[in-house]
């Protein structure tokens, strides 16, 4: 996988996150309050996914998009600063998306202004099948990420990489949840910052 060649002349390489299910988890209570209450209790940050993300910060542009809808951007923004992340811009939707399809219809406008804004998009990192279809149409390299191995979302995206007919390491890698204490975030983030140094 070839990333952009680095030039100090143009912004860094920018590296796209989704948010829910990629460096969060939110249980009923806590999604309930992203749209409800002024509240920077909104989920739970995955393990080293804090400590990756400053890392990445110095070698990228970070650029979230996610389905969220613009209705949370305050309690997203609020979520952000209370987990003491570099601060970065995050693209929500303009209304509820509740099926894969119009989520990645989204998605992938998002990424394509994003594009004709100048930024330099070389990586995605993602949960769904959306998030990957969506990366691999607009030209960026998918990581996903399987923070429950086995559950209803993991077997959706295995069948979306045997519809699309994709090799893990040559379309797409994957990083997989070993159990608690995992090394998730921390694996995902080394790789992805290895890329971006082999760029430069």
């Amino acid at each position: 996988m070839d990333l952009p060649p680095s030039d100090s002349k143009t912004r860094k390489p920018a590296v796209v996150l989704d948010l829910d299910g990629t460096i969060l988890d939110r249980n009923l209570r806590e999604s309930l309050k992203l749209y409800l209450l002024p509240s920077s209790r909104t989920g739970r940050i995955f393990s080293r996914a804090g400590e990756a993300l400053k890392r990445l910060s110095r070698k990228a542009e970070l650029l979230g998009v996610t389905a969220r809808c613009f209705l949370a951007s305050g309690n997203t923004r609020r979520w952000l600063q209370a987990q003491g992340l570099p601060p970065f811009p995050v693209f929500h939707a303009p209304f509820f998306l509740v099926r894969e399809k119009a989520r990645l219809l989204f998605k992938r406008r998002c990424l394509r202004r994003l594009k004709q804004e100048g930024y330099r998009l070389a990586l995605g990192v993602g949960d769904r099948g959306s998030d990957l279809e969506a990366y691999l149409e607009e030209g960026l390299f998918p990581v996903l990420l399987v923070p429950k191995p086995g559950g209803s979302r993991h077997k959706v995206l295995e069948e979306k990489i045997r519809s699309l007919g994709l090799a893990e390491g040559k379309d797409f890698v994957l990083f997989s949840r070993k159990g608690e204490g995992d090394t998730l975030w921390q694996e995902a983030g080394a790789w992805i910052e290895r890329k971006l140094e082999d760029a430069g």
